[in-house]
């Protein structure tokens, strides 16, 4: 990939490959929550140990220290999860600047279960157990049971800084029992929950003052309908009532609360508001960059209704105060926020300018494919099945499917491309190895989503997500 010129001069463009390490709910290590699409290894099939140690995270590292950045790495450079971002794991990492492949990882993000009470309107079904909106995935959760909290407590001992979310994290026993283990072997450490902010009772608050908790608070609006439109089953009073509590908890332990909000079409004219709010509050603002569900997402904008939210924000002046380090961060956290809406206008103004040349190259792609699927079909089952009467039933209901989908979809694609485009975004070998594992219906659901996703990307302009380059003129 080509680096940007911001970072040319790093040695090391970044650092969670050797410092930080996240744990998920179908039990995939990976190296951070921005890099969905490489995973160092999967427990219970491997241990722990076995996974940090292991080959895949020795390669990732090993392109690092050559000064390249990694595929699965691009987006947090060209989508804006970059180093200009006060909340980066770029920047967070980079404060220890370690390289040896032995050391365990300094922090720790476990997303152990989706267990939660809330159906937000930017979750699906693998975040929140309360979601009404499906996730299909290939891999199903797993049992962390007390054989997992053994084979952790190592990297627990050895840990700086650990993270936990879900779901919501205090509807998850295993964290408790995390916890209390920090406490005992490793009570320097730092504990962190990311919480919605909605359950407070006695053991909660027992769990906050016993492990010295330091505590981040979900919330995407200040207005009680705007939050209450996005965080569904929650009340805004008791939400807010239960946040007056949190912020005297990290006062009385010397740390300062952090509220996370997610910029979307729901509610990008407030966030100069949360952040005064934040201000008032004095405690941190903090950025969860939205990419989907895409509908949500405010890099679908055109390019004018993007450069009137910038001129908006610039038009909004907040009080200053040079020598308060939690206001200046969260006037940093907006300006750099400013600075990817920027982005988007830029991205999305090419796009629209080469509309013609952009949809020509998509087309292109497309017929490519249909014209070659049989033989990429056949050499994507290499990978998954030896079994040849395996590949030909899958071969068969693949092209089945193909010719329900062009049935269903035949008036979105009325535009000289055929449905084929779909696989420019969305690996063939994904859709056949899926098919091992679900049955028609469920394939179709899923198959109906996708191209729904990419209709949605092209209907927004959004060409630079389908052919994977920025578009941007800066």
């Amino acid at each position: 990939m080509l680096v940007p010129n911001f970072i040319k001069k790093k040695i090391v463009y970044c650092y969670a490959p050797f410092n930080n390490l996240l744990i998920d709910q179908q039990g995939q290590f990976r190296i951070c929550c921005h890099n969905n699409t490489y995973t160092l290894g999967k427990y219970p099939e491997n241990t722990p140990e076995e996974i940090w140690f292991g080959a895949q995270r020795k390669a990732i590292t090993q392109q690092f220290l050559k000064g390249e950045i990694p595929p699965s790495c691009s987006p947090c450079f060209r989508f804006g999860l970059n180093s200009n971002s006060p909340d980066s794991k770029i920047t967070h990492a980079a404060k220890n600047k370690n390289t040896a492949f032995k050391n365990y990882p300094l922090q720790i993000e476990f997303l152990l279960d989706n267990n939660c009470n809330l159906n937000c309107v930017m979750c699906a079904t693998n975040i929140s157990s309360s979601s009404t909106t499906p996730y299909v995935s290939t891999e199903a959760p797993v049992e962390f049971s007390d054989t997992f909290i053994e084979l952790i407590t190592p990297f627990l001992t050895h840990g700086r800084y650990f993270v936990f979310s879900g779901g919501e994290p205090f509807l998850i026993p295993q964290y408790f029992t995390i916890w209390e283990i920090i406490s005992k072997l490793n009570p320097s450490a730092g504990i962190y929950v990311q919480t919605n902010g909605t359950i407070l009772n006695d053991t909660i608050k027992d769990a906050l003052k016993k492990y010295k908790i330091q505590i981040g608070v979900s919330v995407d609006s200040i207005i009680p309908e705007t939050y209450e439109k996005i965080r569904k089953n929650a009340v805004f009073n008791k939400t807010f009532e239960n946040l007056e509590y949190f912020i005297r908890h990290t006062e009385s332990i010397k740390n300062t609360l952090t509220l996370m909000t997610v910029p979307m079409t729901l509610n990008a004219h407030e966030i100069p508001q949360i952040i005064e709010y934040c201000n008032a509050k004095h405690i941190y603002f903090a950025l969860s960059i939205l990419e989907r569900p895409i509908h949500l997402a405010l890099w679908t904008w055109p390019s004018q209704k993007l450069k009137a939210l910038l001129e908006a924000y610039n038009s909004f002046t907040f009080k200053e105060y040079p020598h308060d380090r939690i206001i200046q961060k969260n006037i940093s956290s907006f300006n750099y926020y400013k600075e990817l809406i920027k982005k988007y206008m830029d991205i999305k103004t090419g796009n629209e300018s080469r509309e013609k040349d952009l949809k020509k190259a998509i087309t292109e792609k497309a017929f490519l494919i249909k014209d070659n699927l049989l033989s990429i079909v056949q050499e994507k089952l290499t990978m998954i099945t030896p079994d040849k009467n395996l590949s030909q039933v899958l071969t068969s209901r693949f092209f089945q499917l193909i010719t329900k989908m062009e049935k269903k979809y035949a008036g979105d694609f009325n535009d000289g491309y055929p449905i084929h485009a779909i696989f420019i975004i969305k690996d063939i070998a994904l859709v056949l190895q899926l098919m091992t594992e679900r049955n028609d219906s469920e394939i179709e659901k899923t198959a109906s989503a996708n191209i729904e996703e990419f209709c949605l990307l092209m209907q927004t302009r959004s060409y630079d997500r389908i052919l994977n380059e920025n578009n941007s003129r800066i």
